[in-house]
């Protein structure tokens, strides 16, 4: 089934009543911009960052991981705001990676990154 310019149906994702395609390339980065994406952290932070995209349901298409910052391609579900997304993400990745990695046992004050992103929808 191809709909106007040529797109095909089949490759969208789905839901019930809906056939969607979103995007969006997004940048973190960690607090006060430090460089501490590399090292023993490098790896972790991508495992940490793809369970919790996919505990949301949000499809990690691709990632870079730079010395400070990540580029991330996500695909966000439209029934999910991208600020909420962004926020669930930066989060509980923030918590995990102080509880896992860094063994650090406190409950509040778990700050990782930085309040700012960079959005722009793909596509």
């Amino acid at each position: 089934m191809k709909g106007q310019g040529g797109r095909t149906y089949a490759r969208l994702a789905k839901s019930i009543h809906v056939r969607w395609e979103c995007k969006y390339h997004i940048v973190i980065i960690p607090k006060y911009r430090k460089r501490v994406l590399y090292g023993k952290l490098k790896k972790h932070v991508g495992e940490v960052i793809r369970e919790v995209c996919r505990q949301r349901g949000i499809d990690l298409i691709e990632g870079h991981l730079m010395p400070e910052h990540i580029h991330m391609c996500l695909s966000i579900p439209p029934k999910q705001s991208v600020a909420f997304a962004i926020g669930f993400i930066k989060g509980k990745s923030a918590v995990r990676i102080h509880r896992q990695i860094l063994g650090k046992k406190k409950v509040t004050g778990l700050h990782f990154w930085s309040g700012d992103i960079a959005s722009a929808r793909l596509g």
